[in-house]
């Protein structure tokens, strides 16, 4: 059984854009952003509750991250938080 969620990675190709969709369409705000070159992504913190969202941009085109991004996955992800977006601002 879940008792928690600590946090929620979810990867964009730029993270000050999607600071200003999160910030616009969930009223989140980071309370970090740190670039982490070992990992080679630079991530922003937004805290939801007691858990947070990570907001992770690759800073190399060769890392594990950028290449995620390019998947076939990432489209599918992509397409589900869209349609989530799409519903709430339909709700207003």
């Amino acid at each position: 059984m879940i008792k928690k969620i600590d946090h929620i990675a979810i990867v964009v190709r730029s993270v000050e854009e999607a600071l200003q969709a999160y910030q616009e369409a969930l009223g989140l705000k980071p309370i970090d952003i740190k670039e982490m070159p070992e990992d080679a992504v630079k991530v922003a913190f937004l805290p939801v509750g007691e858990s947070e969202i990570e907001l992770v941009e690759p800073i190399t085109d060769d890392s594990g991250v950028a290449k995620f991004l390019e998947s076939e996955v990432r489209e599918c992800i992509t397409s589900a938080w869209k349609w989530m977006i799409s519903r709430r601002r339909c709700r207003s």
